[in-house]
């Protein structure tokens, strides 16, 4: 028996008169970023779960960080939200006026997301971000009457300023009792959950994060790095923010000693979100400032390759994370990794078989273990290998999708649905 659903279009400007026939048993999901906050993580996901026969749509908007050129292979996406505010980026004095105006345009465009849901009847909506909790809570209830809601928390603790973190958390208790089902990266994820009194632990579903192994594919394409070959590399890379830590890496850097000082660069490669300007007059003060590369700015794609492939360490020295992208992206390049002891770390990294997790905060653990990494190769050589076979294992795409679609059917059968891409009535 073939199931019938509604066709969207890929660019989401109409949802299209034609339908096409799906095999019985495949669940269909409409995966959501409204802000494209982790694409990287859902172009992955969605192009694993079309792997394993789901039909799946991707709801999200114009990229506003920079060009984004991968295109969906296994899934079709639709640039739904926000198509008046991200034609371009905020900038000084508008930013407020800017986001008055996106917060404006998330509740119509919510609404109009629901009306779309109620035309294509999917089986599951899989959020991965709740942008605006205060506001998406009046259309979650409408929202779980079409199919089971699920919703992936990448981090239990919001980041950045005070005001953002009000922002992310307001309402986020309510927010969450309308998903069946809730999706964490590690343990320590989940147990910040159930200890906030934000759902029960039987409806935290643990996934690891997988491992953004699709850069390898773009290998080739990249352009040079401002590292010198001749020399080792820690890498800090990222979107920079105060969490992060880059000041304690900064000074622990200043603490090799100089025969590795003077055969080592560090690279830090990222956009700030924070003022920069004292990192480098720390870094000037520190007199280490000829060996830090600075590649400020949006990094694209196509440059990540040879980033990962310059680096000797990856450092994450964070002061506080649940999980990382960043993480994800040097186990996949098979590096050594030298990382804070905090959030879900630890339940992916053997602390001195994948890398070395030291204390956050702690200049001089962190100095020690970038020490001990840089002058003993084979230890260092020892930790790729153990990353490299990580990440086809245990880590990889095909094991999240298999894991999530179990979760999609657990909480369609605890509906009481008998079977998935059910016939519109």
């Amino acid at each position: 028996m073939s199931e019938l659903i509604t066709h969207v279009s890929a660019d989401g400007s109409s949802i299209a008169d034609a339908s096409f026939r799906l095999p019985s048993g495949r669940i269909n999901t409409v995966v959501v970023d409204a802000s494209c906050f982790s694409l990287p993580y859902d172009y992955s996901l969605c192009d694993a779960l079309g792997d394993q026969a789901c039909r799946v749509f991707l709801a999200r908007s114009e990229f506003l960080a920079g060009e984004w050129s991968r295109a969906p292979s296994k899934f079709e996406a639709w640039n739904h939200f926000y198509r008046l505010s991200h034609r371009r980026k905020r900038y000084g004095v508008f930013s407020p006026l800017w986001k008055l105006i996106k917060a404006a345009e998330h509740l119509i465009d919510m609404r109009q997301f629901v009306k779309r849901m109620r035309e294509l009847r999917p089986d599951v909506i899989h959020f991965q971000w709740l942008p605006v909790p205060l506001l998406d809570g009046f259309y979650l209830h409408e929202l779980s009457t079409v199919a089971p809601l699920v919703l992936t928390v990448h981090n239990a603790r919001a980041h950045g300023s005070l005001i953002q973190r009000l922002y992310q958390d307001l309402r986020r208790t309510s927010s969450l009792r309308h998903f069946r089902a809730i999706i964490a990266h590690s343990q320590f994820t989940k147990q910040q959950i159930v200890k906030n009194n934000w759902a029960p632990a039987a409806r935290i579903h643990v996934i690891p994060h997988g491992v953004l192994d699709y850069y390898l594919s773009l290998e080739g394409n990249s352009q040079e790095t401002q590292v010198s070959p001749s020399r080792q590399v820690v890498m800090f890379f990222g979107n920079i923010e105060a969490y992060k830590g880059l000041d304690v890496l900064i000074r622990a850097f200043a603490l090799l000693p100089t025969d590795l000082l003077g055969c080592t660069q560090l690279l830090i490669a990222g956009s700030p979100n924070t003022d920069i300007a004292p990192l480098q007059e720390l870094a000037h003060d520190l007199g280490i400032d000829q060996r830090i590369v600075w590649q400020l700015g949006y990094v694209r794609e196509e440059e990540i390759p040879e980033l990962f492939r310059s680096a000797t360490i990856v450092a994450l020295p964070y002061r506080a994370i649940d999980q990382s992208g960043v993480l994800m992206t040097a186990l996949a390049f098979g590096k050594a990794i030298v990382a804070s002891r905090t959030g879900g770390f630890p339940e992916v990294i053997r602390d001195g078989v994948h890398g070395i997790l030291v204390t956050p905060g702690d200049v001089q653990e962190l100095a020690a273990a970038l020490q001990n990494l840089l002058a003993n190769p084979a230890r260092r050589q020892s930790m790729e290998q153990a990353t490299s076979h990580l990440a086809r294992t245990e880590l990889s795409w095909a094991s999240s999708a298999q894991k999530t679609i179990a979760v999609y059917e657990a909480v369609l059968a605890d509906r009481g649905d008998t079977r998935v891409g059910a016939v519109p009535r």
